[in-house]
């Protein structure tokens, strides 16, 4: 029996990843075990699973989304990438030389997704042609001035912070951490604002991914994601239950949306 394809589609709406499931529909050699919306699930799926093939359709912005292609590479070499997205010449750059192997604009090439998946998985390259002008003058501008486009401010965290987003990594709650550091749970949550508004994530997974594209924690931190998402939501579902008894109301059935 034919071996078959592993497929990761990872866009950030349902109707992305249907556009995209439905341009593979007449390849029936092809399996998708997941089809996921954010970064986070990007990397850790794909470690996990090891797939012949990640398609990204999550509209990352230029030197986070090569990082992104850059953590994904070195925890499953073997997986190609395939990116679904806008023009941007420096970010089709940095993609590429971060190891992706095709680039398609979607309102132009989605159609030949099925060509192009083939092709890539065959060791060949793909750029859509209306652009690939603009990535060779990009490529032209980014060797004569790397570090104009590669270098990233990055924020400064004291070792404090450090320490937090590592424990959040870890999936420890607020009194876990407070007891780690031998801090009180007010000062966490403080510092824990603090963060949020360096990185300019507001969920603490975001401060997690964050952290891991530039470095400072790594994948092995994700052991205890899940752990970590289902304390998040144990904490939106109290506060929220709080807030509405503060204001004399029987609490009702209230949803908490899970990033």
């Amino acid at each position: 029996m034919e071996k078959m394809i592993s497929i990761i589609v990872a866009a950030r709406n349902e109707e992305s990843r249907n556009s995209i499931i439905d341009a593979l529909a007449n390849m029936k050699d092809c399996v998708i075990p997941e089809t996921i919306s954010d970064e986070s699930d990007a990397i850790i799926k794909t470690n996990r699973l090891t797939p012949n093939l990640l398609i990204l359709d999550l509209q990352m912005g230029p030197e986070y989304g090569a990082n992104i292609v850059r953590i994904i590479k070195r925890k499953s070499p073997s997986t190609a990438i395939i990116i679904v997205g806008g023009g941007d010449d420096i970010f089709i750059c940095s993609a590429l030389k971060a190891g992706i192997s095709g680039f398609l604009l979607k309102d132009e090439d989605l159609y030949k997704l099925e060509y192009i998946v083939k092709l890539v998985l065959s060791g060949g390259k793909y750029i859509s042609a209306s652009i690939i002008d603009k990535v060779f003058g990009a490529f032209s501008l980014i060797n004569q001035f790397p570090g104009q486009f590669m270098d990233v401010s990055h924020p400064i965290f004291t070792q404090a912070e450090r320490c937090i987003i590592a424990d959040l990594a870890k999936g420890r709650s607020d009194d876990e951490i407070a007891q780690d550091l031998h801090l009180s749970k007010g000062s966490i949550r403080n510092i824990i604002t603090v963060i949020r508004r360096k990185t300019k994530m507001k969920s603490r997974i975001g401060i997690v991914v964050f952290s891991l594209v530039y470095g400072l924690i790594r994948l092995d931190d994700f052991e205890a994601w899940n752990e970590m998402r289902d304390i998040i939501f144990q904490e939106s579902e109290t506060n929220g239950a709080k807030k509405i008894r503060k204001r004399g109301r029987k609490p009702k059935d209230v949803q908490f949306p899970v990033k």
